[in-house]
């Protein structure tokens, strides 16, 4: 009840930034996972955000859409820089988890500002396809700095860890949490809530081979191997049965679209929001 009625404090554009990032979020998810969809059962290659960018960029009316998406993710930045600063609907127990909740929300700002970045890029660069360079550049850039190497693992093992994370979420009552469900719920309630532990649990392995890559980079010193989303999804379906495992992923990272619209439309902003 206390969550409750903070929550209801916020001013109306904080919950209006909450709402419309999620929405832009689950948008972004839901482009992957289609695309990725597409590719398991066709000849192209899995894309990531980056890739999913160039194709709206194609043509006239994706570059709309495309705009409209960058401004939405703006709005998540923002949110999640106002927890920063302000720590909204951070409700934690003690000072040290409120300030670990307080990073993770900065870590969520800075990788969703990159995809603004690269949204802003796209806009502007036309035929720019990446299947997943970026990563692989700027893992590049940091190995070559005093200390890269040890960064670079440092973020894989973070990545493996936030994976775990996710799993355990998945299979615990916190996605119930997040979506404000107390008692009993209705039939259609009960799909969303499962759709949405699904959606958490795809997003969780495909972060675990994400940071797998980067501490492989980082131990062999080649900064190639850091590829993100797009080597994620296509090592998938280089795998026995890999088409098949690409499908379900796919179906999991829209599944995690739906799992953001559900927040966006049940106020969007819930306590704990220890998540990127």
């Amino acid at each position: 009840m206390q969550e409750e009625k903070l929550e209801r404090e916020l001013a109306p554009w904080v919950r209006w930034l909450a709402r419309i990032g999620l929405i832009a979020k689950g948008v972004v998810y839901a482009l992957i996972g289609g695309f990725s969809l597409h590719s398991a059962f066709g000849h192209s290659r899995p894309s990531g955000s980056s890739g999913v960018f160039a194709s709206l960029g194609s043509e006239w009316l994706g570059m709309v859409l495309l705009a409209l998406l960058g401004a939405g993710l703006i709005c998540y930045v923002l949110w999640r820089l106002a927890q920063v600063v302000f720590g909204f609907a951070l409700h934690a127990k003690s000072l040290t988890s409120h300030f670990a909740r307080r990073f993770v929300c900065l870590c969520s700002a800075v990788f969703y500002g990159g995809l603004v970045i690269d949204v802003a890029d796209h806009l502007f660069s036309r035929d720019r396809a990446d299947h997943g360079e970026t990563l692989a550049r700027w893992t590049g850039w940091t190995m070559r700095l005093p200390l890269g190497r040890l960064v670079i693992a440092g973020i894989g093992i973070g990545l493996l860890i936030f994976a775990g994370w996710q799993l355990y979420r998945a299979a615990s009552v916190r996605v119930t949490k997040r979506l404000r469900l107390r008692g009993h719920r209705s039939i259609g309630m009960s799909a969303i809530v499962a759709i949405s532990e699904f959606g958490v649990l795809a997003r969780g392995v495909v972060f675990a081979l994400i940071g797998a890559f980067l501490l492989d980079a980082a131990w062999h010193y080649r900064a190639e191997r850091s590829q993100g989303f797009p080597r994620a999804l296509d090592t998938l379906r280089n795998l026995s049965y890999g088409h098949w495992l690409l499908g379900i992923v796919a179906l999991g990272l829209i599944a995690y679209a739906v799992f953001q619209f559900a927040r966006a439309g049940r106020r969007g902003i819930e306590a704990g929001n220890n998540h990127a």
